[in-house]
């Protein structure tokens, strides 16, 4: 099947750097834009009497994006009350997708008359997950406060470029092997591998 959605919202947030509470003006808060996009095609076969076949994949998509404020200027942030000015979270834009590619399979073959009566199944899958992000920050600086008092200036070197990316390989066999109607037993051996790295990021001088 095909799922598609997107929306536009103007949230009342900063990417977590400060509650809208906090916010001394508007261009401390941040405007979002989300969509997605899912394509999940399935398929399902009997092969035999006693063999059943299925495999699949999915195709994902899921972007937040964070644009820059028209009218923001170089960032405040106060380390004391946690007010912020002028500047959405302290990045002038975030272009944040995320992607998900899955496949997966199994086959079931069931044994009527073996010691008893057996559903065993073979299956497994694969997924990449993969999150390119690219962050920039007005005037690359922030100015931070001490309770209203300046303080410090924090030295930013954007454009900064980055992608994440994970595997997941999953293996198994399972056995539902049922004795004389009376005692069934689930039985199953499992494998599992995570695999997350990050790719070379590209940035600016500072």
């Amino acid at each position: 099947g095909l799922t598609y959605w997107t929306d536009n919202a103007d949230l009342e947030s900063s990417g977590g750097a400060v509650q809208a509470a906090l916010a001394d003006d508007r261009e401390a808060l941040r405007l979002k834009d989300w969509s997605g996009a899912v394509v999940a095609p399935r398929w399902t076969g009997v092969l035999t009497d006693t063999l059943i076949a299925e495999a699949g994949g999915t195709w994902s998509r899921f972007e937040i994006h964070g644009p820059e404020e028209p009218t923001a200027g170089i960032r405040i942030f106060d380390l004391v009350t946690g007010r912020a000015a002028r500047n959405p979270g302290g990045v002038g834009t975030r272009i944040n997708p995320s992607f998900n590619y899955e496949g997966s399979g199994s086959i079931s073959w069931f044994l009527p008359q073996a010691a008893g009566r057996h559903e065993l199944k073979f299956g497994g899958g694969y997924t990449r997950a993969r999150i390119p992000g690219h962050f920039t920050q007005v005037g690359d600086h922030e100015l931070r406060l001490n309770n209203g008092v300046p303080a410090q200036v924090q030295i930013q070197n954007t454009p900064v470029d980055v992608e994440l990316d994970e595997d997941l390989v999953a293996l198994y066999v399972q056995d539902k092997w049922t004795i004389r109607n009376k005692l069934t037993l689930n039985l199953g051996v499992r494998y599992d591998r995570v695999h997350a790295f990050r790719q070379d990021s590209q940035q600016g001088g500072g």
